[in-house]
């Protein structure tokens, strides 16, 4: 089990009576604030960890809450080999910004070539409550694709600037190559499709409604059915399934 706290990066395993114990911990950077980054809940990251593997090795990855946020890829072993160091790989995929936190789980995903991994974050800032998006009202844009190898090298590939997804646990089809993620505009709520290696090439955008509350998902995931044809998508109306053409 992987527990991401406000300080701490946990893996926890069980002994062979069943008692739990701490196997490694890493400390991350939490931030220096006294309060929570806009678009977060808590002090420390909002992430959940998400775990992965290249060739025969494990990662778990996260992003911290530093003052430019990085996306932290951690050796998940509980026994390391000599020379090798908790941390693997960061990168800030948004640069120099301080506009930036995400309250959400990485998506991961392979990558072309069998031995590397892609990795996507978005941008919640801004997303403080529902009223944060009433109307005309957006967050701060920004959805990212990283590229991981497997010696280490950690590159960001593409990032939109433009795009607004103040909450959604956004999705990757590896049959479709598309990011499907909910987004808003000062024009209200849509489900819109990125292309998974270009994020900045619009495979698809339909406008779900308005800028109500009641088409605002606020944290609430989105599904992709295996038809390939159904979303669903949790929001404060309820559950609303989007066919696709």
């Amino acid at each position: 089990m992987y527990i991401l706290t406000t300080y701490h990066l946990y893996r926890l395993g069980a002994s062979e009576d069943g008692t739990p114990g701490i196997e490694w911990s890493a400390a991350y950077d939490r931030g220096t604030g006294t309060v929570p980054k806009s678009g977060q809940v808590s002090l420390g990251s909002g992430t959940s960890p998400t775990l992965f593997r290249i060739g025969t090795r494990r990662f778990v990855t996260i992003a911290d809450n530093a003052k430019f946020m990085n996306v932290n890829v951690y050796r998940a072993e509980t026994n390391l080999l000599p020379g090798e160091q908790r941390l693997f790989a960061q990168t800030a995929p948004f640069g120099q910004n301080e506009a930036v936190s995400d309250e959400n789980s990485l998506i991961v995903a392979p990558g072309v070539d069998g031995n590397s991994m892609d990795i996507y974050a978005e941008n919640n800032f801004g997303n403080d409550d529902p009223t944060s998006t009433l109307g005309p009202a957006v967050t701060q844009p920004g959805f990212a694709r990283m590229h991981l190898q497997s010696d280490g090298t950690f590159t960001v590939a593409s990032v939109n600037n433009t795009i607004a997804v103040p909450s959604v646990v956004s999705k990757v089809s590896l049959g479709s190559n598309i990011v499907y993620t909910y987004n808003k505009t000062p024009d209200g709520w849509f489900l819109t499709g990125l292309d998974a290696d270009d994020l900045n090439a619009v495979r698809f955008t339909t406008r779900i409604g308005p800028g109500s509350f009641g088409y605002n998902n606020f944290y609430a995931g989105l599904s992709l059915d295996a038809d390939g044809k159904t979303i669903w998508l949790g929001t404060l109306f309820g559950l609303t399934k989007i066919q696709l053409e």
